[in-house]
């Protein structure tokens, strides 16, 4: 068995999920001759995989006992939206430790033995063997199969005393689309002996199968009350007795399925507040901090409300409002195309300038309507490597709303990256194209100089600075190259920051600023920066990657000073 030196690199608290994954390794090899021997050709790869993760599994609990499962990190750090992903997504090495509900042994059909197919892994159909035969008679077959001289299927169904054939051979195919979710629910009915309710449990999937489903009621005070359904047929109504009322009922409380959706898995179902992001952008002209917290019902990533608090250099104030999910699925918690309609506060920054035109100040508060489009194949967006990126936008400023100022803010963003080569070379471009608006007459028909955009600045033409020249309408095109450098370094901060590698950046910058739309397409009077920077790549306890900058930028179309930037999250 051969290992990195790197692997158990991480943050003590998650070290046994690495470790886990070099025992199945070595109890892989430990049992290879006699599953070889036994096993057909067609089994080999799952039986091997499965066995070797359940004797995996208990050298966790004898090394660990009482660790702590993805189940409980989601528990303690559910107040981070990000971490939803971290089971179905991790992006640390030896993913398979936390791909509990992995539907392809291999996704990327990268591995020699599974490239050419899309079956479920083994420890996925020894899962769905210990909810069929529960978990002492599961325990026998781990014990009297691993070294038998019979194949699994055989050995399984003779511990057992049932015929397992059917179970292995409904889940050694292509995992079908699944999902669970009620039908009619009556709760809480007066019965002898407290209360009675009748639940009536569907399921949907894209062909036919049996899998057994536990359905929990949760009460207010008391112990929750568990009832199983073997899983024939498509429905089931299940009648349950409790000693107290319902406060809610849950559908796999113990997140052994693995289906589509889960947010219509309760009813009644848990709110929650949650972190969505926070960012950090500084350079010698301008900065800006946020943070976005989320509301939603657990597991619903359709639909939730953001709040956003943003302080700039131009601006203080937040962004509230509804925003909307669908389409693909780009991972277990996110899609490719999203919704916002929303209302922002801004309380203008006095002193907020533009060397252009010294004189000219505004203040007050703006506010607005707004609704934004976006488009994105993005999974991790401080690794995007085939980025395809595309957003609308339109903001409607009136004095009506609360604010100083009447104008439409409207344009379109678009951002593309490219491996050249190898995924250590990354190509990205990035297109910005916005106009403001006045609407009416006097001062409150005017766009304030803190609502207009910056030729320069960290969003802009980096080497140009941010107060510089401020116009109504821009165009930008931002290029940069980005490469992989070695060594590929383990610096270890505390245990929870990791910095994984580094990465040169290059970059060009151009477009121009007018309040005339029309002149910002002018390509011959563009103003140019260029730069280069270095990107340190890091995560968090080992299963969260981010990436902090340090850029340096001048203008070249003119004579000016050197910029210097840094940031906290990938731009684009």
């Amino acid at each position: 068995v051969l290992i990195s030196d790197r692997t158990l690199k991480v943050n003590p608290q998650i070290r046994p999920f690495h470790e886990v994954q070099l025992a199945q390794a070595v109890y892989a090899e430990m049992i290879r001759p006699s599953v070889a021997r036994r096993e057909p050709t067609s089994d080999y790869v799952w039986v091997r995989e499965g066995l070797s993760r359940e004797l995996a599994r208990r050298h966790l609990e004898a090394a660990y006992p009482g660790a702590r499962s993805v189940k409980d990190w989601i528990r303690i750090f559910d107040i981070f939206s990000v971490v939803d992903r971290f089971e179905k997504n991790p992006q640390i090495p030896f993913t398979e430790s936390f791909f509990e509900h992995a539907r392809t042994a291999d996704p990327l059909h990268a591995q020699i033995t599974s490239f050419n197919n899309d079956l479920p892994p083994g420890r996925v159909v020894m899962g769905k063997l210990d909810q069929w035969v529960q978990r002492e008679t599961f325990d026998r077959v781990i014990d009297d199969c691993t070294l038998t001289d019979i194949r699994l299927r055989d050995c399984a169904s003779e511990v057992s005393g049932q015929d397992l054939e059917p179970l292995f051979d409904q889940w050694l195919q292509r995992y079908p689309a699944i999902n669970y979710r009620f039908g009619t629910l009556d709760l809480d009915q007066p019965a002898p002996s407290g209360y009675r309710s009748v639940v009536q449990i569907k399921r949907d999937s894209s062909r036919e199968i049996v899998e057994p489903v536990t359905v929990r009621l949760r009460a207010r005070r008391g112990a929750p009350v568990d009832t199983r359904w073997e899983g024939h047929g498509s429905t089931a109504t299940l009648e349950i007795e409790s000693e107290e009322k319902t406060s809610r009922v849950v559908i796999d409380p113990a997140d052994r399925l693995i289906e589509d959706r889960l947010d219509d898995n309760a009813r009644r179902p848990q709110r929650e507040i949650v972190v969505g992001a926070a960012s950090v952008e500084v350079s010698s002209t301008d900065f800006g901090v946020g943070m976005l917290v989320i509301g939603r019902n657990r597991g619903d990533y359709h639909k939730d409300l953001g709040l956003a608090g943003i302080w700039t250099d131009r601006w203080g104030g937040f962004v509230f409002g509804p925003r909307l999910h669908f389409g693909p699925v780009i991972d277990a918690t996110r899609y490719r195309h999203n919704l916002y309609g929303f209302y922002t506060f801004q309380a203008l920054a006095s002193d907020f300038r533009d060397k252009s035109r010294p004189l000219v100040r505004n203040n007050g508060n703006q506010t607005a309507l707004g609704l934004r489009y976006d488009f994105t194949n993005v999974l991790f967006a401080n690794k995007a490597t085939r980025e395809r990126r595309f957003g609308l936008f339109v903001d409607w400023f009136d004095d009506a709303l609360g604010g100083d100022y009447d104008y439409v803010r409207a344009g379109a963003r678009a951002a593309f990256t490219q491996p050249l080569g190898s995924y250590r070379t990354i190509a990205a471009l990035e297109l910005l194209n916005g106009f403001n608006q006045p609407l009416g007459d006097g001062q409150a028909g005017q766009v304030p100089i803190q609502g207009q955009y910056s030729l320069g600045g960290s969003r802009s033409i980096r080497g140009i600075g941010a107060r510089e020249e401020l116009e109504r309408n821009i165009l930008l095109i931002r290029a940069e190259l980005r490469q992989a450098i070695y060594p590929e370094v383990d610096l270890n901060l505390l245990g929870l920051l990791v910095m994984r590698r580094a990465e040169l950046r290059v970059f060009v910058d151009a477009g121009r600023v007018d309040d005339d739309p029309g002149g910002v397409y002018k390509v011959g009077q563009f103003a140019v920066g260029v730069g280069i920077g270095l990107a340190a790549h890091y995560d968090f306890m080992g299963f969260f990657p981010h990436v902090a900058f340090l850029e340096l930028a001048t203008r070249v179309d003119e004579s000016g000073p050197v910029e210097v930037l840094f940031g906290s999250s990938q731009r684009f």
